[in-house]
């Protein structure tokens, strides 16, 4: 779990642009808010819906691309 967490810190810290979604068989509430306060854009517990998380990741890219898109015209 730890692991986790730093690599969350890791790659938002590299990456503002990044959209992070953690899949994880840790379905406690502390974990998902620790994870969101990380950086994290969304935390779910398995089994995962297929749509649901389809829905998610084109949602993340969507808004990388215009966070990437902003920061450029700033």
């Amino acid at each position: 779990v730890e692991g986790g967490y730093r690599l969350i810190q890791r790659i938002a810290s590299h990456d503002s642009h990044c959209r992070i979604i953690v899949l994880t068989g840790h379905s406690e509430a502390a974990y998902g808010v620790r994870a969101l306060s990380l950086g994290a854009a969304h935390f779910l517990a398995k089994p995962v819906d297929i749509p649901h998380i389809t829905a998610l990741i084109k949602d993340c890219l969507s808004q990388a691309k215009i966070r990437k898109t902003l920061q450029q015209l700033q």
